[in-house]
C-alpha cells in the first residue's frame, strides 16, 4: 500500500471512531462497562490520530522543486562545464510557498555511470548565495554554477580522470537543494541523462593518398572529404596542406614534423585551391589533413575522436602525368566485366575497384602495363566503383581517373556491347528496305549505326561504313564496317555482321566536324548535368544535404575543365581568348559556409548560364580556326562562315569550294561533293550527283552555279584518303515577310509545312492552314522574335499536347503514375491522402490497369466467389515522400489458393478522373471551390491548370491581342476553340519569362523547370528542343 492509500485508510477509521463517541455521548446513563467501551474508543483515537499525522509526514511534498536540464552537443570533459561561455546546463529551482520570499538555499550535485560516483562538498568554495522567492522560478546555468564544477569542490574524481574526456556511456547528473540555516534537504533528488557518444573524423576523398596532381595554369585543386558525425551541430573544418620536406620517412611524421603552408576554417566539405592561394611547386610532395570541430570555445573537438583530425594524405604535384582517360566498362556476363581506357604515355597502370560504399582500404588492386582488365568472380546484381591510376615515373606515384560506377547484371538481365553479334530477339519483319542513305540510322542488336558511306547492292543488301556510339564514352563514336548485310524496312539488320574497325591508338573516330561537335556535345552535356544539380541544390533540406551536392558539382567542375582543356585548336586562339577561357574554367566551383538561399542559388545559375555562353562562343571560334584551315567555302569571292554562326548567305550566283593545302607538284586531287538541302519539301540535291565525286586539284576553285538552286542546308564533304571532312552552311534568301528572326535574319513565319516538321508524324486534324496563321500572329504580337524562342516555346508544347493531338488532361492515371506525377504536391492534404493504405484500396480514384508487372486495380474479398482469384507477389513496390511511405503489391497471380483475396475489378469511370483532380489539385493555382480541380484541370496545348492560371491568361491574352477571353467562366475553350488553345499557351509564356527574351539565354532544362516543376520528362524535351535546332534545323541560330 501507498502513502496515499495509507492516508485515506487512516482517515476512514478516525471518522468511525468520531462516530461512536458521539454515539455514547448522547446516552447520559453510562454503565461502567460503557464507560470501559468509552476509554478504550479514546485510546483508539489516539492512536489513530498518532498514524495519521506519521502518514501525512510520508507524503510530504517538499517546498522547493528541482528540474535540471542539459543542452546537447553534451561535453565529453567535466571542466569544460567550468569554462564553457555558452549554456550546457540549466537548473531550474521553483520556491511552491507562495507567501515565502528571500529563503537562502545551497546546491548539493551528483553525477554517476560508466562507475564513476561523483559529488561536490557540503559546502561549495566560491558558490555565489542562492535566495529563492516564493513562486517564482529561478533559473541557473553552468555560467553561474562554475564553482559546483571546480576540481576543487568535488570528491569521486581524480585529477588525471578530470582533465581527460569521459567514457562513452550513460550518465545522470542529480541536484538536491538544503536550506542554508537548518541544513535540512528540502527538495527531492532530481536528475538529467545523457549519453555521450563520440563522433568520427572525416573521412577523406580526394585527392587520395599517393596521387599525382596535375599542375594546372592556373592552379585549381579541388580538396573533398565526407563527414561522419552525426550529433554534433554547426560544425567546421579546420583545413591544413603542408609540404613534406623529408620524403624519406612515414609521410604521417613527416606532416608532424612540417610547419603548415596553407590553413584555413570552412563549414563546406570541399575547398578550392585557386590562383590566389600559395602556389604549389611541381615535383612537390604536399599532405593534407581536416579536423571536424563544433565551434563552441573550449568544448571544440571533444565530440570527435581522435581530436576531430581526419587520417593525413599526402600528393605529388607533378607537371607531366595526366590521369588516363576514356574509362569504360563492359559486363561480359553477370560475373564477369572488362575495363578499358585509352592507352596513353605511361609506363604502367593500376585498376582499383570495390563494392560501392565501402572504404579506402576495401580496394582491390590490379597491375598492368596494357590499357585493360577483366575482372572476374564479381557478384550478379552488385554495384562496384573503380578507377584507373597511371604511372609516369617509376615508383613517384599515380594520376587516378575519377571515381566510376558499373553494375553487373542479373542472370536474367545478361548485357553485352559487342555490336558484332547478331540480335537475339526474334524480327518478324523480312521485307528488304528499298535504299540507304548516307546518315540515315539502322539497328544492329541493340545498337544504332549512322550510316556515313554505303554502297547499294539491291534487294535491302548494303556494304559501307559508319559509326556506333560507345556506351559511357559521352557519345564517342566509333568507326564500323559492314558487308553485304540485310536490312529491313524497319531499319533493322537482319543478316550480317557489323565489325569495329577502330585500333589501339583510337584512330576509328574519322570525322574532324564530328569530333569538334562531340567535345561540344559532351560540354553541353556536362553543363546540362550541373544544372540539373543546380536544382537539386534548391530543393536540399538543410545545409549538409546542400553540402553533398555542392561536392558532386564541384567534382563535376573537374570534368569540365578537363574538356575544356580538350577543345580544338585551343593553343591557337589570341592569347586574351586563352586567359579568358582559363578564367571561365575557374569560375564554376561553389564553396558556401552557410546554406544558400533560393535566391543565392538562382543568382548562380544565371551566372553559370552565362558562363556557358560565353565557354561557347570562345570554343567556336577555336573550332572555326580548326575547320578553315584547309578547307574553303568562299561565295562571291568571299569566304562563307558556317556550322556554328550559319551567316546569312544572299543572292549570288556561284559557290567556289577550295582544298588550300601546299603542294610543290601542283598535281594531288582532293574528292568533293556537295550536297543541297531544300526548307521546303523538295527532294536533296547532290553536286556533281548522288553517286559521284568531284576531282579537284589541291588550291584549285570548284564552282557551282546556284541560280536555280533553293534556300537549304548545304552540306560540304572533302574525302581525302579515306578521310571525310564535312560542312554546313545556310544559304538563304533575305526574309521579306516582316517577321524575321532579330538574330539570324531567318523567317519566323510559321507555315503549314513547318507545322508538319515541328509535330512529326502527328494526323491531328487541327494541323491547318488557319491554325499555321494563328500561331505566326500569336508569336509575333506577342514578342516572340528570335529561333530560340520559338525552339523553347515548341519543344514544350510537342510533349504537353501530345504532338498537337490532347488539348484536355487525362484522368486515366496507373497508379505507379499517381504517385509519381501527383506525389510531390504542396500545399495540400494531398501526400497525406495518396500514401496512404485506404488510397490504395479506394475504387473511387484509380482506373483499372493491363498489365502484369505493376499494380492493377483489385478489390479484396470478391463478391462473386466464382470468379477467378488472384494471389499477390512477395514482391512490393515501395513510394515515398519524406516521412510518409506506402507499399504495395508488385504483381497479381491467378491462384486457386485460398489465400487468394484479390479479384480483378475494371473501372472506366470518368467519376474517377474527378475525384482524383479535385483531390490533387485541391488549393492549388487559385482553385478555391470544390469541384474546382476537375473544372479547371490541365487544358490547351500547354496544359493551363488552376483557376488563377486560366484567370491570369486571359486577361494577358486580351491585353496583347485585343480579345475578349474569359477563360476562367469557359474553361472548356482551351480544348475546344483553336484561337483559345494557341493564345493561352503564348499567353502564359508571356506571363511566366519577363520579358520573353529571356528565353535566350536559357537551355532547356531550365524552361522545363518553369513549364512543369516537377521536370516531367525533361529529357524529352530536351530532345524536342535538339530536334527543331539540330535535326531539321529549322532554328538553328546560334550566332550573337
Amino acid at each position: 500500500m501507498n502513502n496515499g492509500q495509507s492516508s485515506i485508510s487512516n482517515n476512514q477509521m478516525f471518522d468511525n471512531y468520531i462516530i461512536v463517541i458521539l454515539n455514547k455521548v448522547k446516552n447520559l446513563l453510562w454503565s461502567e462497562t460503557e464507560c470501559r467501551m468509552y476509554l478504550s474508543s479514546l485510546n483508539k483515537l489516539f492512536i489513530v490520530c498518532c498514524l495519521l499525522f506519521i502518514s501525512v509526514a510520508t507524503a510530504q511534498v517538499y517546498p522547493v522543486q528541482v528540474t535540471p536540464q542539459l543542452v546537447p552537443p553534451y561535453s565529453f570533459r567535466l571542466s569544460d562545464y567550468k569554462t564553457a561561455t555558452n549554456e550546457k546546463m540549466i537548473l531550474n529551482l521553483l520556491l511552491t510557498d507562495v507567501q515565502e520570499s528571500g529563503r537562502q538555499v545551497r546546491l548539493k550535485m551528483y553525477m554517476e555511470g560508466q562507475g564513476l560516483h561523483i559529488q561536490t562538498l557540503d559546502f561549495v568554495a566560491g558558490a555565489s548565495p542562492i535566495l529563492l522567492d516564493g513562486g517564482i522560478n529561478l533559473r541557473l546555468t553552468n555560467l553561474e554554477l562554475q564553482p559546483y564544477f571546480e576540481l576543487t569542490n568535488l570528491v569521486g574524481i581524480s585529477p588525471a580522470q578530470y582533465g581527460q574526456p569521459l567514457p562513452e556511456g550513460k550518465y545522470d547528473i542529480c541536484f538536491e537543494v538544503y536550506d542554508m540555516l537548518s541544513g535540512k534537504r528540502i527538495s527531492k533528488k532530481s536528475c538529467a541523462t545523457m549519453f555521450l557518444l563520440l563522433n568520427d573524423p572525416p573521412f577523406l576523398n580526394v585527392p587520395g593518398r599517393g596521387d599525382l596532381v596535375t599542375a594546372q595554369n592556373p592552379q585549381n585543386i579541388v580538396f573533398n572529404w565526407t563527414p561522419r558525425h552525426f550529433n554534433a551541430p554547426s560544425v567546421q573544418y579546420e583545413f591544413t596542406l603542408k609540404e613534406l620536406w623529408d620524403t624519406g620517412i612515414d609521410p604521417q611524421a613527416a606532416f608532424m614534423a612540417s610547419p603548415p603552408l596553407y590553413q584555413t576554417t570552412t563549414f563546406a566539405t570541399t575547398l578550392l585551391y585557386g590562383p590566389a592561394d600559395i602556389q604549389l611547386l611541381e615535383g612537390k610532395t604536399y599532405a593534407w589533413q581536416v579536423r571536424a570541430f563544433t565551434g563552441d570555445g573550449g568544448t571544440s573537438t571533444s565530440l570527435f575522436r581522435n581530436n576531430g583530425q581526419s587520417e593525413v594524405y599526402h600528393f605529388t604535384y607533378t607537371a607531366n602525368c595526366s590521369a588516363p582517360m576514356y574509362v569504360l566498362s563492359e559486363a561480359k556476363n553477370s560475373r564477369t566485366v572488362r575495363i578499358t581506357w585509352q592507352n596513353g604515355t605511361h609506363l604502367r597502370y593500376q585498376l582499383q575497384y570495390r563494392k560501392k560504399g565501402y572504404g579506402e582500404k576495401d580496394w582491390f588492386e590490379f597491375w598492368t602495363q596494357n590499357s585493360e582488365v577483366t575482372i572476374q568472380n564479381l557478384e550478379a546484381g552488385q554495384t562496384y566503383e573503380f578507377r584507373v591510376g597511371g604511372e609516369c615515373t617509376p615508383q613517384a606515384g599515380l594520376a587516378y581517373s575519377a571515381v566510376h560506377e558499373f553494375t553487373m547484371p542479373t542472370e536474367e538481365e545478361m548485357a553485352y556491347y559487342n555490336c558484332g553479334m547478331p540480335p537475339e530477339v526474334e524480327i518478324d519483319n523480312q521485307d528488304p528496305l528499298p535504299n540507304l542513305e548516307a546518315n540515315e540510322v539502322f539497328t544492329a542488336g541493340d545498337f544504332p549505326i549512322t550510316v556515313k558511306w554505303v554502297d547499294d547492292h539491291g534487294g535491302g543488301r548494303f556494304s559501307g561504313w559508319g559509326f556506333m556510339t560507345v556506351p559511357y564514352l559521352a557519345d564517342t563514336k566509333i568507326r564500323v564496317e559492314f558487308k553485304n548485310i540485310k536490312i529491313n524496312t524497319d531499319h533493322q539488320m537482319v543478316e550480317g555482321m557489323v565489325e569495329t574497325s577502330y585500333d589501339a591508338n583510337w584512330s576509328g573516330i574519322v570525322y574532324v566536324d564530328e569530333f569538334i561537335q562531340d567535345i561540344s556535345h559532351l560540354l553541353t552535356e556536362l553543363f546540362s548535368q550541373k544544372e540539373e544539380l543546380l536544382e537539386q541544390l534548391s530543393d536540399a533540406d538543410g545545409f549538409e544535404e546542400q553540402q553533398g551536392i555542392i561536392s558532386q558539382i564541384n567534382n563535376l567542375e573537374v570534368t569540365i575543365g578537363q574538356q575544356i582543356d580538350q577543345i580544338p585548336n585551343k593553343e591557337n586562339l589570341p592569347q586574351e581568348l586563352q586567359d579568358e577561357l582559363e578564367s571561365l574554367k575557374q569560375e564554376g566551383s561553389i564553396v558556401s559556409s552557410s546554406e544558400l538561399t533560393p535566391q543565392e542559388i538562382e543568382t548562380l545559375s544565371n551566372a553559370d548560364t552565362k558562363r556557358r555562353e560565353r565557354i561557347k562562343e570562345i570554343a567556336a571560334i577555336a573550332e572555326d580556326g580548326l575547320r578553315n584551315k584547309d578547307f574553303k567555302i568562299d561565295y562571291c569571292d568571299s569566304i562563307v562562315k558556317f556550322d556554328k554562326h550559319n551567316e546569312i548567305i544572299k543572292e549570288c550566283n556561284k559557290l567556289k569550294l577550295r582544298y588550300k593545302k601546299e603542294d610543290s607538284t601542283a598535281t594531288k586531287t582532293v574528292q568533293m561533293k556537295l550536297r543541297v538541302i531544300p526548307n521546303d519539301e523538295a527532294k536533296d540535291l547532290f553536286f556533281p550527283s548522288k553517286d559521284s565525286w568531284k576531282s579537284v586539284k589541291y588550291n584549285e576553285d570548284w564552282e557551282v552555279d546556284f541560280d536555280s538552286i533553293p534556300s537549304g542546308e548545304y552540306l560540304a564533304e572533302l574525302k581525302v584518303n579515306d578521310t571525310i571532312y564535312k560542312h554546313e552552311f545556310r544559304m538563304q534568301k533575305e526574309c521579306t515577310s516582316g517577321y524575321c528572326c532579330e538574330v539570324c535574319g531567318r523567317d519566323l513565319t510559321v507555315t503549314l509545312a513547318k507545322l508538319k516538321k515541328i509535330f512529326e508524324d502527328s494526323e491531328s486534324e487541327y494541323l491547318t492552314t488557319n491554325t499555321a496563321t494563328i500561331f505566326t500572329k500569336a508569336l509575333k504580337d506577342g514578342g516572340f522574335t528570335t529561333c530560340k524562342q520559338h525552339a523553347h516555346f515548341f519543344s514544350q508544347i510537342i510533349l504537353e499536347c501530345n504532338n498537337f493531338k490532347d488539348f484536355e488532361e487525362g484522368y486515366w492515371f496507373k497508379l505507379l503514375n499517381i504517385y509519381d506525377t501527383f506525389g510531390r504536391q504542396t500545399g495540400n492534404d494531398t501526400q497525406e491522402t495518396i500514401y496512404s493504405q485506404s488510397f490504395w484500396d479506394d475504387e473511387k480514384y484509380i482506373n483499372y490497369i493491363s498489365s502484369n508487372k505493376c499494380p492493377h486495380r483489385y478489390i479484396k474479398k470478391p463478391e462473386d466467389t466464382t470468379s477467378t482469384k488472384y494471389k499477390t507477389s512477395t514482391d512490393k513496390i515501395t513510394k515515398s515522400r519524406g516521412s510518409l511511405s506506402i507499399s504495395f503489391p508488385k504483381s497479381f497471380s491467378k491462384s486457386k489458393d485460398s489465400t487468394a483475396v484479390y479479384n480483378l475489378k475494371r473501372i472506366n469511370s470518368e467519376a474517377n478522373g474527378e475525384n482524383l483532380f479535385n483531390l490533387v489539385y485541391k488549393n492549388k493555382n487559385g482553385n478555391n471551390k470544390d469541384g474546382d480541380g476537375w473544372k479547371y484541370k490541365g487544358r490547351g496545348i500547354i496544359q493551363l491548370t488552376g483557376r488563377e492560371n486560366y484567370r491570369n491568361a486571359s486577361t494577358k491574352a486580351n491585353a496583347t491581342y485585343g480579345t475578349i477571353f474569359d477563360w476562367e467562366t469557359n474553361p472548356e475553350q482551351l480544348a475546344t476553340d483553336t484561337e483559345s488553345i494557341i493564345y493561352s499557351a503564348t499567353s502564359w509564356f508571356l506571363n511566366n519569362f519577363k520579358p520573353i527574351s529571356t528565353l535566350d539565354n536559357m537551355i532547356s532544362y531550365q524552361v522545363t523547370k518553369k513549364v512543369n516543376t516537377a521536370s516531367d520528362k525533361k529529357e524529352q524535351r530536351k530532345q524536342n528542343y535538339d530536334r527543331l535546332i539540330s535535326d531539321i534545323k529549322l532554328y538553328k541560330c546560334d550566332k550573337k
